[in-house]
C-alpha cells in the first residue's frame, strides 16, 4: 500500500461514518473516536489536526470536513508523479495544435465573421496560450459542431475559393478534439509550466441548486474583466475544475497562486459534504474568501456556526438593495485590485446595474 492509498483509506472510512451520523445511524461520540484514531496516526506528520479539531457537541460534521481537507492537502503535498508517457504525448500534441492554429483561424475567419465562431477561435488561441486543457476541449467540440453543420453550405458557396482549405480544416479539428478529450488536467499537471502558479485565481464555491445566483455573480465577475481560466465556476464549462479533478487536486497546481474565495451560502449548501470539503480546502490552504449570502439563507441554522471559517465575517445578502450594491462594489474594487484591471466607470455602473437585475428577478422566482 502507497502513502496516497494509506491516507485515502482513512479518508473513505471518515465520510462513511459522516454519512451514517447524518442518518442517525451513528452518534456523535463514534465520529470522535475515529477523528481521535487518526489524530494518533499522524500526530507526529500532521500536528496541525490538534489545533483545527474542536470535538465539541455539535460538531462532528465541521470537525470531520476540517480534518478531510488537511489529509488531502497532506496528499497534495507529498506530490505523487504523474505518467511520463501521458506528458509526452500531450506535450507532442499541444505543440501540433499551436503550429495548425494559425492557419485553422485564417480560414475560418476569411469565410465568416460569425459571433459564435469568432468567439470560440479566439478562446482557443487563449487556451492554447495558457495550456487551459478544459477550455480547449470546449473550443475544440464548438468549432467541430460549427464545421458539421456549415460544410455542406461551404461546399454549395459559389464564392469560397478554398473549399479544399476547409475540408482539411474539419479533418484538422475533428483530430485534435478528439486526441484533447483523451487528456485529464490531473494527468499533465507535472508536465506543463503553468503560467498562472503565481497568478491570482477566483473560485466561486457553490451548491448547484443555487445556480442562477452563481451564473450572476459569474457574469458580474468575467465583465470586470477577469479570463476564464482566471475564475473556478463548475456550473459553467469554461470555468469547471479539469474533468476526474477534485478542489485537492486542483490546489496542488495552483498552491502558489492567491486564490480568492467567494462562498455562496444558502441551507443547501451546508448540507453538502462537498461543498463543505471545498471550504475546508481554502481554509486549509489560507486563501483569502468573502461570503455571499442567498435571499432565503438561514443566519441561525447551527450549522453555518460550525463551520471552519469566520463566520462572523462581513457579506453580502443578494437582496438587490443599497447594502447589496455596496457589497458588490466592495468585491468589484478587489477584484480590479488583485487582477490590476483598469476600472470603467461606464462598464462597472453597467455591469452592478445588470447584477442586481439578474438576482431581483432570481429572488422573485424563489
Amino acid at each position: 500500500m502507497t502513502k496516497q492509498e494509506f491516507i485515502e483509506s482513512y479518508i473513505n472510512e471518515l465520510e462513511k461514518l459522516v454519512d451514517l451520523y447524518q442518518r442517525q445511524e451513528v452518534d456523535e461520540h463514534a465520529v470522535f473516536d475515529y477523528i481521535q484514531e487518526i489524530r494518533g496516526v499522524f500526530a507526529r506528520e500532521l500536528p496541525e489536526i490538534d489545533d483545527a479539531i474542536w470535538l465539541r457537541n455539535g460538531t462532528a460534521e465541521r470537525d470531520a470536513n476540517t480534518l478531510v481537507g488537511i489529509l488531502r492537502l497532506s496528499i497534495i503535498n507529498s506530490g505523487e508523479q504523474k505518467s511520463p508517457n501521458d506528458n509526452m504525448q500531450f506535450q507532442k500534441e499541444l505543440k501540433k495544435l499551436k503550429l495548425e492554429y494559425g492557419g485553422i483561424k485564417a480560414t475560418i475567419s476569411k469565410y465568416t465573421t460569425d459571433g459564435n465562431i469568432t468567439n470560440y477561435l479566439n478562446e482557443l488561441e487563449f487556451a492554447i496560450s495558457s495550456v487551459d486543457l478544459d477550455s480547449m476541449k470546449y473550443c475544440l467540440s464548438g468549432i467541430d459542431k460549427w464545421y458539421r453543420q456549415n460544410i455542406t453550405s461551404i461546399h454549395g458557396n459559389g464564392f469560397c475559393l478554398n473549399k479544399d482549405s476547409h475540408n482539411e480544416n474539419q479533418k484538422k479539428v475533428a483530430h485534435f478534439k478528439e486526441v484533447f478529450e483523451g487528456f485529464n488536467s490531473s494527468d499533465i499537471i507535472q508536465s506543463v509550466e503553468i503560467k498562472s502558479r503565481n497568478e491570482p485565481l477566483i473560485f466561486l464555491s457553490h451548491k448547484s441548486d443555487d445556480k442562477k445566483y452563481g451564473d450572476a455573480i459569474r457574469n458580474f465577475i468575467i465583465s470586470l474583466g477577469v479570463k476564464n481560466n482566471q475564475l473556478i465556476y463548475s456550473s459553467h464549462p469554461l470555468h469547471k475544475i479539469p474533468l476526474d479533478a477534485n478542489i485537492y487536486d486542483y490546489l496542488r497546481e495552483h498552491i502558489y497562486s492567491k486564490i480568492f474565495m467567494i462562498i455562496l451560502w444558502s441551507d443547501k449548501y451546508l448540507e453538502s459534504p462537498a461543498c463543505l470539503n471545498e471550504m475546508g480546502a481554502a481554509w486549509v490552504a489560507q486563501s483569502d474568501y468573502t461570503n455571499i449570502y442567498v435571499p432565503t439563507f438561514s443566519f441561525g441554522n447551527p450549522k453555518y456556526h460550525e463551520c471552519a471559517i469566520d463566520t462572523r465575517k462581513m457579506g453580502a445578502v443578494l437582496n438587490g438593495d443599497a447594502n447589496c450594491k455596496t457589497s458588490m462594489i466592495e468585491i468589484k474594487n478587489k477584484i480590479q485590485v488583485l487582477f490590476d484591471l483598469k476600472d470603467d466607470e461606464q462598464n462597472t455602473q453597467y455591469a452592478i446595474d445588470h447584477f442586481i437585475q439578474e438576482i431581483t428577478e432570481g429572488k422573485n422566482n424563489d
